[in-house]
C-alpha cells in the first residue's frame, strides 16, 4: 500500500490490519510511515513512488518477506491547485511522475507476483478532479484522469487473475485538505454546496469502500470507478 504514512493510506492500512491483512506500507513520510506501520504490524518501506529502481526494489521484498504478493492499493499521490500559468516545469513534472509514474511503476513491480497469486486486486486512487473541471485543478486533474485511462487499458494486459478498480475522492478530511479547510475554502457552510450529503468524508469512509473493492464480496467487480463523493455537485 503506497501513501500510508498519513490521510486516506494510514486509515486504509488501520482498516485492513483490523481485518487481519497482512501489510506492507511504502511512503516518503519516514516518521508517520514508521507510526502506522507500528500501530497495524505492518513492515515499512521508506519509497519514493516515481523511482522505479527503488519500487521494484521494495516490492520484491516486500513480497519475499510476506510470502507473496495478492493486493495493491495505490493511495500515494500529491496535489498542487494553481492555474497551470502558475505550475513550474518541475511542479509540474512531479505532479505527473508520483500521481500516474508512481502508479505504473507499482502496477508493473507487483502484476507478476499478483497474477502468480491468482484472486487478486488492484485499487487505484483517482479523484473527483478527473471528471469535473475546476479552477487550478489542470495538471492534477489530468494525472487523476490519466489513472482511469490507465485502467482501462490495463484490464487487456493483467489476465483474469487480476482485478482493477478505481476510487475517486471527494472532500475528505486528510492532510491534504487541511489547509483548504483551515482557509474556509472547504467550510462546512460551503460544503452545503459542493455535495449532495453537505459534509466532508472521512478517510476511514475511504478506507471501507477500497476494503470493499479488495474483498471476495467484490468478486465480480473489475474496472469499475467508485466515486466516494458525498454526490459531488461541482
Amino acid at each position: 500500500m503506497t501513501g500510508a504514512a498519513s490521510g486516506m493510506g494510514a486509515a486504509t492500512a488501520r482498516l485492513f490490519a483490523q481485518h487481519g491483512a497482512k501489510l506492507a506500507l511504502f511512503d516518503v513520510n519516514e516518521a508517520g510511515l514508521n507510526e502506522v506501520a507500528e500501530e497495524t504490524a505492518a513492515t515499512p518501506y521508506l519509497v519514493d513512488v516515481s523511482d522505479a529502481a527503488q519500487v521494484t526494489d521494495a516490492v520484491n521484498t516486500a513480497a519475499k518477506a510476506m510470502g507473496g504478493l495478492d493486493g495493491l492499493a495505490n493511495v500515494a499521490g500529491i496535489l498542487a491547485m494553481k492555474p497551470i500559468a502558475e505550475i513550474s516545469p518541475e511542479e509540474q513534472d512531479r505532479i505527473l511522475r508520483v500521481n500516474i509514474g508512481g502508479v505504473a511503476n507499482m502496477i508493473r513491480a507487483a502484476l507478476p507476483l499478483l497474477q502468480e497469486a491468482g484472486d487478486s486486486t488492484i485499487v487505484n486512487f483517482s479523484s473527483y478532479g478527473a471528471m469535473r473541471a475546476g479552477p487550478g485543478l489542470s495538471i492534477y486533474g489530468a494525472s487523476k484522469a490519466g489513472l482511469l485511462a490507465m485502467q482501462q487499458s490495463l484490464i487487456n494486459d493483467i489476465g483474469p487473475r487480476v482485478r482493477i478498480n478505481s476510487v475517486c475522492p471527494g472532500v475528505i478530511e486528510t492532510p491534504m485538505n487541511q489547509k483548504r479547510i483551515d482557509s474556509g475554502h472547504l467550510s462546512e457552510d460551503r460544503m452545503k454546496k459542493i455535495n449532495q450529503l453537505q459534509r466532508r468524508g472521512r478517510s476511514e469512509e475511504l478506507a471501507e469502500a477500497v476494503l470493499f473493492l479488495s474483498c471476495e464480496e467484490s468478486s465480480f467487480v473489475s474496472n469499475a470507478v467508485l466515486e466516494v463523493s458525498g454526490g459531488q455537485l461541482n
